[in-house]
């Protein structure tokens, strides 16, 4: 049941908007971090996957440098890139801010000459170059620094140019000289993507413009003191939960501050009467719609950091290497934990997890080890044979049944978590003309093994050509520990020899199982 406490008379969890005031939750390392950058004069650009909080941490830092630093006044503006049409467009936008900021500072005649020469520049680069350069040579010399946050810096291609050409690299290199005088210009940028800036100017000659121009920081989700942090508002808030109801939220919602948000105000909104697990499932929709947009993000580059991801937490971990953990990290899909006293990767949630996991089984052309998928394909289709041969079209029941026998007398056989996603996604299959999905497809290794043991006698004895009970134990666990990253807590390269022992086990099952 939940337990509120008082109820607020507006909602103190903020899904969709800038995140402000006291509902602005920890962050102090990330802000100290970018604080001493910028108060040096330097520019932060600020890298995470969508609905971090990045906007709303630059936000913060914007706040924070409102007051003088060593005796400057400082103007911050904030531009929305994604609504800016062309560089030129782009620029003007930045004088219309600063004319509406400056009279709040000074009144100066000059000043705004300086501003009306970049608005009447026009699509001529020479000259709104140079413009700019005489208007924030004046605001240094008048002791006026400027914060410009750019958000969505993304759409800069498409901004600066479809593709990155000559002229578009000078737009860039512009940008790189502004950054890089603050002695002479006094500006410092706050930039907000979800690439990288080498990706988003991989184009231009030379690769990146901005490399050692700018500090680019990955933005995580929660850690633990934050995520205990937003508990304690939740309960300020009137959202007190059991601990049972918290570890159901957290598995749900892991680090995300926006997942735990979105939580926290469906829980607010229940019916008192309804549970805290009832309250999620009933909701969870606006998850998926979530988790898709990130899958939508992995996707790009031909799957590239999809991929990546699936060897990270769902294996095998084929031919991952410290370049793909560093650019996952970077991009802010996984951070480095320490569980028990070991250092293993952790990513949005445990349900994100999951549902990278579901991701798999759909046909989204990510064969990460061939031969591997390969056998295990033809595994599965092996036990589907021979189990319907003597269970006819009642062989899943027969698994079914078996796993309710052996968890009654605690025996390893199929994971009852899988049992739930399959008959979960049976029955959304039935009511949605869905392709069906087999109870096999949803299993390891290890448990093709204990099917295969547990049935040897009446379904499986004369059908691996040679192999024993034990072949099948020994052979099946080394591919199930190649094919499972949490036998290695999430840490375990493969080195070439468990490759090549795992690839002959693979051709000596195929021959065995493809043997006329």
């Amino acid at each position: 049941m939940i337990d509120t406490v008082h109820i607020s008379s507006s909602s103190p969890f903020e899904t969709g908007n800038i995140v402000k005031g006291e509902k602005f939750i920890g962050r102090d390392e990330y802000i100290n971090r970018c604080l001493r950058k910028l108060k040096g004069g330097g520019s932060v650009a600020l890298r995470g996957i969508p609905r971090i909080g990045k906007t709303s941490l630059a936000v913060k830092l914007l706040n924070s440098l409102e007051d003088q630093i060593d005796g400057w006044n400082i103007i911050s503006i904030f531009i929305d890139l994604s609504t800016c049409q062309t560089f030129f467009h782009f620029w003007r936008r930045v004088v219309t801010e600063i004319e509406k900021r400056y009279g709040d500072v000074t009144t100066d005649i000059s000043l705004e000459a300086l501003l009306q020469k970049v608005k009447t520049a026009g699509e001529d680069y020479e000259k709104i170059s140079d413009a700019i350069r005489s208007v924030f040579s004046y605001l240094c010399k008048i002791k006026i620094r400027t914060v410009l946050f750019i958000d969505e810096f993304d759409s800069v291609c498409r901004v600066f140019g479809e593709s990155i050409q000559a002229s578009s690299l000078c737009y860039f290199m512009f940008m790189r000289e502004l950054m890089t005088n603050s002695g002479l210009f006094g500006i410092s940028l706050i930039i907000t993507s979800r690439r990288s800036l080498v990706n988003l100017t991989k184009k231009a000659d030379g690769g990146s413009v901005f490399y050692n121009a700018i500090e680019t920081i990955p933005i995580h989700g929660f850690n633990d003191v934050e995520r205990n942090a937003f508990r304690e508002y939740m309960i300020k808030q009137g959202l007190v939960l059991s601990e049972e109801d918290w570890l159901s939220l957290v598995k749900l919602a892991g680090h995300s501050p926006f997942m735990l948000s979105m939580a926290a105000d469906y829980l607010l909104d229940a019916a008192k009467e309804k549970s805290v697990q009832q309250t999620l499932k009933d909701n969870e929709a606006r998850y998926y719609q979530y988790f898709d947009d990130l899958i939508k993000h992995l996707r790009e580059d031909d799957g590239k950091d999809l991929r990546r991801m699936i060897q990270l937490f769902i294996g095998p971990k084929y031919n991952l290497n410290q370049n793909d953990i560093n650019e996952l990290t970077h991009s802010g899909y996984i951070w480095q934990e320490t569980v028990n006293g070991r250092d293993r990767y952790e990513t949005l949630s445990l349900r994100f997890k999951q549902y990278l996991k579901e991701e798999t089984h759909k046909d989204l052309g990510l064969d990460i080890w061939p031969l591997l998928t390969e056998t295990e394909k033809c595994i599965r289709n092996f036990i589907e044979k021979n189990m319907s041969a003597v269970y006819s079209d009642k062989w899943e029941d027969e698994l079914l049944n078996k796993a309710v026998d052996k968890k009654k007398i605690n025996r390893p056989f199929i994971d009852s978590e899988k049992i739930g996603l399959y008959t979960r996604d049976k029955k959304n299959a039935s009511k949605k003309s869905l392709p069906k999905q087999r109870l096999i497809d949803y299993l390891s290794f290890s448990e093709y093994s204990y099917i295969i043991s547990e049935y040897w006698n009446n379904v499986f004895r004369n059908t691996l050509f040679g192999w024993g009970i034990k072949d099948v134990e020994k052979n099946f666990r080394i591919l199930h520990d190649v094919r499972n990253p949490y036998a290695h807590a999430n840490e375990h390269l493969l080195s070439d020899s468990e490759i090549q022992e795992a690839d002959l086990i693979c051709n000596k099952l195929l021959e065995r199982i493809n043997k006329p």
